[in-house]
């Protein structure tokens, strides 16, 4: 609920946190606590938004691991960049889908945003098959983010959704640190 929120970011504020890292995109009221909250503090509470990876199709039903570049799973993850980055500048409807998050995004809290973390963990044969199935695949160079040239074609896939949300926070003229987490 909102006053659980509100709760959690003053015991934040309280143990001298300066940001809060979420994992995904979360409901709605989040984003509006978290901006009520602020208003209120000389230091804002920071975040650091993640974006989900479609972890369970790069693995595959089998876990031996899904080429990245599967034309379904690049659309999906794009598509979930797209949704995080509109979530937190409130500029998005999502609609209701199990597991995760719906509902109007309307509080935009791109001024407490202190940078973007892409995926969760990139199960090792994904990444083993991805490589195998590219082996003649250029490094990435692109608009915001290159690879060099020894990057393998899963660094490359990387790099692609990494520039995929630089420019889609590039519609809304900000440019965060972005990163990407592995486990």
């Amino acid at each position: 609920t909102r006053e659980d929120y509100l709760r959690w970011f003053s015991h934040m504020k309280e143990m001298n946190n300066k940001v809060v890292r979420i994992y995904t995109i979360l409901p709605p009221i989040f984003y509006e606590a978290l901006h009520e909250f602020n208003q209120k503090q000389e230091e804002p509470l920071l975040l650091l938004q993640g974006i989900w990876s479609p972890d369970e199709a790069l693995a595959g039903e089998d876990r031996k691991g899904r080429d990245a570049f599967t034309p379904e799973i690049t659309r999906d993850f794009r598509q979930e960049i797209k949704d995080a980055v509109q979530a937190v500048h409130g500029d998005v409807t999502l609609p209701e889908r199990y597991g995760r998050a719906s509902g109007e995004y309307r509080t935009d809290v791109s001024q407490y945003l202190v940078g973007w973390i892409l995926g969760t963990e990139w199960h090792p044969y994904t990444v083993q098959v991805t490589n195998a199935s590219h082996l003649d695949m250029p490094p990435y160079q692109w608009k915001y983010i290159i690879t060099t040239e020894k990057a393998s074609p899963f660094e490359s896939w990387l790099a692609s959704m990494l520039d995929s949300l630089a420019e889609e926070e590039m519609k809304y003229g900000w440019q965060h640190p972005v990163s990407f987490t592995n486990w």
